[in-house]
């Protein structure tokens, strides 16, 4: 049981930073598409976005469904 357990939680974390490496690219291409300029800021304001949410839930201690929506606002 503990080996399907694994099985799930190495998955999940696998579409996890597959959806992440997913938007990733997804911003690079609207950025050059739109403006045809390489942004290389992209990553920085996905790392902003995750302190800005790191902060909000866990320095402030705020729930995960309140600190996403000011996580967004605050990168944005």
């Amino acid at each position: 049981m503990s080996d399907f357990l694994f099985f799930i939680e190495v998955s999940l974390a696998g579409l996890g930073s597959g959806a992440l490496l997913s938007l990733t690219a997804l911003a690079f291409v609207l950025i050059y598409k739109a403006t045809r300029v390489i942004n290389l800021a992209v990553g920085e304001t996905l790392m902003m976005g995750g302190y800005f949410f790191f902060a909000l839930a866990a320095g402030m201690s705020l729930p995960v469904w309140i600190a996403i929506p000011l996580a967004i606002a605050g990168v944005g």
